[in-house]
Formats: structure tokens, sequence, C-alpha cells
């Protein structure tokens, strides 16, 4: 009976811990990485938890809200094969939960964190994508939100060589073997750039409207030369048989 009591005590601890954990942990760490694979988008995040606060601290349920933006709308980002892990290899437990603003991905953790300790997680997963566009493509990297405070985040995108980043305005970009790679820091909010299967250099402004801008331009150079070409035929051509007739009557006219 003693040992029922106990035990009922302590589970009502852990959870009026786990309660208060937003209170008391923070993400020290925040490392997203990103792929495109083919028709997908490899996702791998690399997290620390730690406990800021005077007590241990069970983190129970973690919630990471996935959407993308389309427009000032916030839509749910189907995720395929969520799993997480710590850092000494073991699966944690994990559900996805579809709302229609957001796909909400629950990690659970029952290891107490003790004072100044951390508790180090992996989460991967993958998302269908289908570029738009013809040939200029706009990613638009989904968000991920958390009630838990970061404290020094980053993301990184990989994009393979076969094609060619155009314009990238928040973003650092360096090449590795087989990708270049985009890096955002804490201060950048928005993970969105243009690429293309184009070989362009990375430009001030999207791609896209300086293909249409260079466009527009050559139709007007092929316009004004083709005006140019034209102007001086139309000047020393030689009067047609209905106005030598006309010139005729007119100096018939005169003559009376």
């Amino acid at each position: 009976m003693s040992k029922t009591i106990i035990l009922s005590i302590l589970i009502l601890l852990l959870l009026s811990l786990s309660v208060s954990a937003v209170d008391v942990i923070v993400f020290e760490k925040y490392q997203t990485m990103t792929k495109l694979e083919g028709d997908y988008l490899e996702v791998k995040r690399v997290m620390r938890l730690k406990n800021v606060g005077n007590a241990p601290i069970i983190p129970g349920e973690l919630h990471f809200k996935l959407f993308q933006m389309f427009g000032d709308k916030k839509v749910a980002a189907p995720v395929e094969g969520f799993t997480a892990k710590n850092k000494q290899g073991a699966t944690l437990t994990t559900k996805v939960l579809t709302r229609s603003e957001f796909t909400d991905l629950v990690v659970h953790i029952w290891n107490p964190v003790l004072p100044g300790f951390f508790y180090d997680i992996e989460t991967s997963y993958r998302i269908k994508f289908s570029p738009s566009g013809a040939l200029f493509f706009e990613m638009k990297v989904p968000e991920e939100e958390t009630t838990i405070p970061i404290q020094s985040s980053s993301a990184d995108f990989y994009l393979p060589k076969n094609y060619h980043i155009t314009y990238a305005p928040n973003a650092d970009v360096t090449a590795e073997d087989e990708y270049n790679v985009l890096s955002w820091t804490d201060d950048v909010s928005d993970y969105r750039f243009e690429y293309s299967r184009i070989p362009l250099p990375q430009m001030g402004m999207r791609g896209v409207n300086v293909f249409w801008m260079t466009i527009i331009v050559i139709l007007l150079i092929l316009f004004v030369v083709k005006l140019l070409v034209t102007l001086p035929k139309l000047k020393g051509k030689p009067p047609t048989h209905h106005q030598q007739h006309h010139q005729y009557q007119q100096t018939q006219g005169g003559q009376w």
C-alpha cells in the first residue's frame, strides 16, 4: 500500500514538473538542415534542451507546429516518416496531428533533466514538394513554431548543384561537393529563395523579373531597328501608278 502511495506521489510530482517545463527550459541550440531530394524536402533538426531553472524537470510532450505560408494564410505542411531520437540513438515516442493551419509534431521526453543540464534531440521527416514555375522556381521553406524559447537557431538548405541560386536576399551561399548551401541565422525568419536550371549568377532581384525585362528590351530593340530600316525605304520609294495619275490630274488642272 505504501509503495502505491509513494508511486502516486512521484507521478504527480513528475506531472507538475512537466506542466511548468516551459518556464524553466529553453532550446540552447536549434539547428535545421533541409535537403531537396527529388520530389521531397528532407528535414533534419538537431536541438538541445537545457534546464535553466533551479529544480529537476520532466519535459513531457514537446509540440512543434509546422506550416507553409500561401499569401497571408497558414496551411498545414504534410509530413511523412516523422521520427525522433536522443543523443544515445534511442528512439523517442512521436505522433503527428494534422490541423487545418498546421501540422503538430509531438515528441515525448520523460527523462528528468537536472538544473544546468541538457537533453539532445534529433528529429527528421519528409515533406512532399512540387515546385511551381517553368524556368524559375521560388522555394518557401516550411516554418516551424514551438512554445519553448529558442536561444540560438540556424538553418541550412542543401540545393543540388544541377540547380543555380538566382535570388537569396537573406541567405549566405556556399558550395559543397554536391550541393549549394544556403544558410540563415537567428535574426532571419524569412527562408525564401529562387533557383533555376538556367546557369545564371545570383542577382539582387528575382531572376524571373530579369528574364521578362530582358525579353521586353530585346523586343523593343528589334522593333526600333525594324522601324529605322523601314522609314528610309518608305521615303525613297517611287510613287505608285495611282499617285502618278493623281499628280497628272493636278498638273492638268493647273494649266486651265
